[in-house]
């Protein structure tokens, strides 16, 4: 009778043991090698950028599809509703720091029964399929002027 316990014993160990390896939620979110270029400095998704309203300026490097060319705009983070960022063809780039999956710098396109979820740049920040660089300006003197990107859409110094 001990040994049938002692085995059941070590069955309910092991299992509360494994239950909790697979239970603990584990937040990888690695860093990103920065490249910082003058004011600007390069977002990481550990960054956590849009999580508050800061009133920074930001530029975001993007493009609708693989095959597009890169596209530039510049942004001031004032406000936490849906603000539209730019619009091109019937996508639209936006940020929001609502609760949620549809938060943070996103890609949509629009469709006759609202705007479709393309991409979030924080799922897309190691791909860059769709969203090439996020940059925040780091001066508060002056408004940035829209910096210049090169046709592999990284920032011209």
């Amino acid at each position: 009778m001990k040994n049938i316990l002692s085995i059941l014993g070590s069955f309910v160990i092991a299992g509360i043991s494994t239950l909790q390896i697979i239970s603990c939620k584990i937040d990888n979110v690695s860093d990103c090698e920065r490249n910082d270029i003058g004011n600007w400095k390069q977002m990481c998704p550990k960054d956590q950028p849009f999580k508050k309203v800061d009133n920074k300026y930001y530029v975001v490097i993007w493009r609708t599809s693989k095959e597009d060319q890169w596209k530039i705009n510049l942004f001031n983070f004032r406000n936490s509703e849906f603000t539209n960022i730019a619009n091109y063809d019937e996508y639209i780039v936006q940020y929001s720091i609502k609760k949620g999956y549809n938060s943070g710098l996103m890609l949509v396109k629009q469709a006759k029964v609202g705007n479709v979820l393309i991409k979030r740049w924080k799922d897309d920040s190691k791909q860059q399929e769709l969203f090439k660089f996020l940059y925040k300006w780091n001066n508060d003197s002056f408004i940035p002027d829209l910096p210049k990107i090169d046709e592999n859409g990284n920032l011209i110094a």
